[in-house]
């Protein structure tokens, strides 16, 4: 699974189980809601903003290169 799936799929997840904390606990009030709110979306952004994919390795650019279509050279080298 793509890591782009994985931060979505937690940003959801996160969002709908602050939302049932605060409907279990009985929130009824706009500016609790306000609250939740702000914790709901503050977690995300934070994970968001630091959470990068690791750089390319060599192993992994070395194959980007070798999956190419040639570019009209020959795998010999020049002639």
């Amino acid at each position: 699974m793509p890591i782009e799936y994985v931060k979505a799929a937690l940003v959801v997840l996160w969002i709908v189980i602050v939302g049932f904390v605060g409907y279990v606990g009985g929130n009824t009030s706009i500016v609790g809601w306000a609250i939740l709110g702000a914790v709901a979306l503050t977690a995300p952004l934070v994970m968001l903003r630091f959470w990068r994919m690791p750089p390319q390795s060599m192993s992994e650019s070395i194959q980007e290169v070798l999956r190419k279509p040639d570019r009209g050279f020959s795998r010999g080298g020049p002639r």
